[in-house]
């Protein structure tokens, strides 16, 4: 009787925690439209004066102990005073630099040991704590603003593509894949747990199917699921790329509300998967007060007659007017982004946004090459300094 008991217990406990977590119905006729399709075939300029007042052009210090990847594999977030530069490989660890870009100091050392690091597949910051969080393989290793150890969360996600923020203070929510087998793929979570690592509670990630081109499909299907993103209001979720729903907190009770539509038109997945937005290293949506800054992926296999340039388009939802700019794409400087009529520099495009102000890493030699093209002062001041071999220069914009 006390085992059957138990197991009564047990099982209404998991359908607590599972249950926990839901979506906070709302109908999608009063969402906001986000219009990828129809903005992505009417390609126009947006002016970066039209959302920021200032522009500033930090170099990061380029020593032995400091060298990064190229920008593109390499991620920023303002910590503190300075910044966390986490740049993607077998080797590297996050960096910390001061506010004018000097080298403070590498934060973790690589090792087996528990205060140290196996792999990197993530950092994040945790703002509310002043902390840093590096997401290894079965932990997750916090450290202080000046890069200082200061304990370890055993977590155990076993997902490639690993999606981990914080929630506040003391918690945490990440996605969670019972098994790497593409064939589990329908048990995938998303796991809220407190600063112990106990979990609090559990949302089942919905996944959809949808035919592929893709040569390496085992079955000719791809699963379209759920993803997370952080922005400045907090954490969103893009569901099977059409609707964005924002995380929410009430009387101890998580939930997603739907705060905006994604409407791909022709591009949207149907019979075969469409396109979608872009989940690496957290470029697919970014929220400020006055917009919505999102990277979108073209699939080559679904949309052979899209150019190479636009296989990853960048878009803007402005929220007072409503409405969605496909940003072009420079040639000069290799990416798509707002034109900088502030100082007449290069490019710009929103990759991380903190305290009023957004940032963009741009690759050395590109940055000294606009700089010869451009008549940002400013720009030549900066590349006067540089070697094609210097690490990428951040640039920093103050936003109205």
């Amino acid at each position: 009787m006390r085992n059957f008991i138990q197991i009564i217990v047990g099982f209404y406990c998991f359908l607590f925690l599972t249950f926990s977590c839901s979506d906070a119905p709302q109908s999608a006729s009063l969402l906001p439209i986000i219009e990828i399709g129809k903005s992505f075939d009417k390609k126009a300029p947006v002016k970066l004066s039209q959302y920021a007042s200032d522009i500033n052009y930090i170099a990061l210090e380029t020593v032995p102990e400091s060298l990064l990847p190229e920008a593109e594999w390499t991620q920023v977030y303002r910590m503190g005073e300075g910044f966390v530069v986490n740049g993607e490989g077998n080797n590297m660890v996050p960096m910390l630099f001061d506010a004018d870009g000097s080298f403070v100091r590498k934060v973790g050392t690589r090792g087996r040991a528990l205060n140290e690091i196996v792999h990197i597949h993530k950092i994040f910051p945790n703002h509310s704590t002043n902390e840093i969080v590096i997401v290894d393989n079965d932990k997750f290793l916090l450290y202080d603003c000046r890069g200082n150890y200061k304990r370890s969360i055993d977590v155990f996600h076993n997902t490639m593509k690993l999606f981990a923020y914080c929630i506040g203070a003391n918690a945490y929510v990440y996605k969670k894949s019972p098994l790497v087998d593409r064939r589990y793929i329908s048990k995938e979570h998303f796991v809220f747990i407190d600063s112990l690592g106990n979990t609090t509670a559990k949302y089942a990630v919905k996944n959809k199917k949808f035919k592929t081109h893709a040569p390496l499909s085992l079955d000719g299907f791809k699963s379209i699921g759920e993803n997370l993103f952080s922005t400045s209001s907090g954490i969103v979720k893009v569901s099977y790329n059409d609707t964005v729903c924002r995380l929410e907190n009430t009387a101890g009770r998580w939930s997603f509300k739907p705060v905006y539509k994604l409407d791909f038109g022709e591009y949207a997945s149907g019979e075969y998967a469409g396109a979608g937005l872009t989940i690496a290293r957290d470029k697919g949506f970014l929220e400020t007060e006055s917009l919505i800054a999102l990277e979108v992926l073209f699939p080559a296999v679904e949309f052979m007659e899209i150019a190479s340039d636009y296989r990853f388009s960048r878009f803007v939802y402005d929220k007072k007017s409503e409405k969605t700019y496909c940003l072009p794409f420079y040639e000069d400087c290799g990416y798509a982004g707002f034109e900088n009529d502030i100082d007449g520099g290069i490019p710009f495009f929103p990759l991380h946004h903190k305290d009023g102000k957004a940032y963009h890493l741009v690759d050395a030699a590109v940055f000294i090459d606009m700089a010869h093209k451009c008549s940002s002062e400013r720009m030549k001041q900066v590349a006067s300094t540089l070697t094609e071999e210097s690490n990428p220069v951040l640039i920093e914009v103050t936003l109205k």
